[in-house]
């Protein structure tokens, strides 16, 4: 799984490297699924309902440092109801706040079962 990056996230690391606005990188961040394809410029709409929530993910640096991965499992517990998720995010926040990183699905997926994303298979480049 590979993650495209937001427009507002790039201008967060912009401002970063400018040292405004006192960007703080996070230990723990929070994988979310989203019901529609997402884009730079799109609205995601997030799953609701069935249970879900948005998982904790932590990263590490690969050994090339153009790169970072998920360095534990992410599990999302079987839901109540099934859903339809086409997308996935990473957030700042459990709930609400802004999502960083973006991937979509190849085809839309039913979430009926828990969903294990293994360490080291959600990856993020910066390039």
């Amino acid at each position: 799984m590979s993650l495209g990056k937001r427009k507002s996230f790039s201008i967060a690391i912009l401002k970063f490297i400018a040292n405004k606005n006192g960007f703080i990188p996070q230990s723990t961040y929070y994988l979310g699924l989203t019901q529609n394809l997402i884009t730079q410029d799109n609205t995601p709409i997030e799953v609701s309902g069935g249970g879900y929530v948005r998982q904790p993910v932590s990263f590490d640096v690969g050994t090339n440092d153009d790169f970072m991965h998920n360095d534990i499992d992410v599990v999302f517990p079987a839901p109540s109801s099934a859903y339809q998720v086409s997308g996935y995010g990473v957030f700042f926040d459990q709930v609400g706040g802004e999502m960083m990183w973006y991937g979509n699905f190849a085809q839309p997926q039913t979430i009926d079962k828990q969903i294990v994303v293994p360490s080291g298979s959600l990856t993020i480049r910066e390039f």
